[in-house]
């Protein structure tokens, strides 16, 4: 089944499908931490850090609920955050927001569609190393399913040509109408020298691609929405999800239910 974004370079995926038939993300126990008090001074900040960089991922739950305070403590001590935009803090809703002809831009963040594989920010120059979730409510209907994809595990399934063309000839990409700030487009390779990624597929001016670019990308996405190397991750009430933007894909499925409601964070690597 085709998904419902319109262009000519769409694999075949239903991200529902895909979501129950690809594998959990498995993680080493490293990777998961929990807070049992609000008390930031036992806030263990070093060792979120370290284990952030060295895993790029990182799961910590909560034995309380808070609006989000918690989230925006430890990305501001472990990182630099960076604000969503000229109007919002540095800590904002993922809710679903109700929708009128009349009204402005919706970032997706509001809407209830499903997000395809992607990477935060990839429209701006200095893409935020991290972002971070924490859950209020989550889907009570087995909506907005997570999914992940590791670049670790899917550059080295490129051929070597389709990678050089993804690393050394950079694609225009369009700036969404709900973050514009004075430039329109910015122009960039989808996968740097250093094999980080920058990826969102439907702000890519495809008609600037050349018949080769257009190969390379369609095994990109072919491999990403594959079972092989995609990867579903369930995130409970009250619990903080901290992913590297550069490493991981990310999308979820259709939000079923109206009520989830998340809070998120993105922020930079301190040097």
């Amino acid at each position: 089944m085709k998904n419902n974004i319109k262009n000519p370079l769409d694999v075949p995926v239903n991200l529902d499908q895909l979501a129950c038939y690809c594998s959990p993300l498995q993680l080493s126990n490293a990777c998961y931490e929990s807070l049992a008090t609000k008390n930031t001074a036992a806030i263990p900040y070093a060792r979120y850090q370290s284990k952030l960089k060295e895993f790029g991922v990182l799961i910590i739950s909560l034995a309380y609920a808070d609006e989000g305070q918690t989230l925006q403590r430890i990305a501001e001590n472990i990182g630099i955050p960076h604000k969503h935009n000229d109007s919002e803090s540095f800590v904002w809703d993922i809710k679903v927001a109700a929708e009128s002809p009349t009204s402005d831009y919706l970032a997706r963040s509001h809407q209830s569609h499903e997000f395809y594989l992607h990477t935060d920010c990839s429209y701006e120059e200095k893409v935020p190393d991290y972002f971070g979730l924490y859950v209020l409510n989550p889907d009570q209907f087995n909506g907005g399913k997570n999914l992940i994809v590791d670049q670790q595990d899917l550059i080295p399934c490129l051929s070597k040509e389709n990678l050089s063309l993804l690393q050394n000839h950079p694609v225009t990409i369009r700036v969404p109408q709900e973050f514009y700030k004075g430039i329109s487009s910015i122009t960039a390779p989808i996968i740097d020298k250093d094999l980080n990624l920058r990826y969102r597929r439907e702000i890519i001016d495809l008609e600037k691609l050349t018949p080769a670019q257009k190969i390379a990308i369609h095994e990109f996405e072919s491999l990403a929405y594959s079972v092989q190397h995609a990867r579903h991750l369930s995130l409970a009430k009250n619990q903080i999800l901290l992913l590297h933007n550069k490493r991981y894909l990310h999308g979820r499925t259709l939000i079923k239910n109206k009520k989830r409601h998340l809070k998120r964070i993105r922020f930079f690597e301190k040097s």
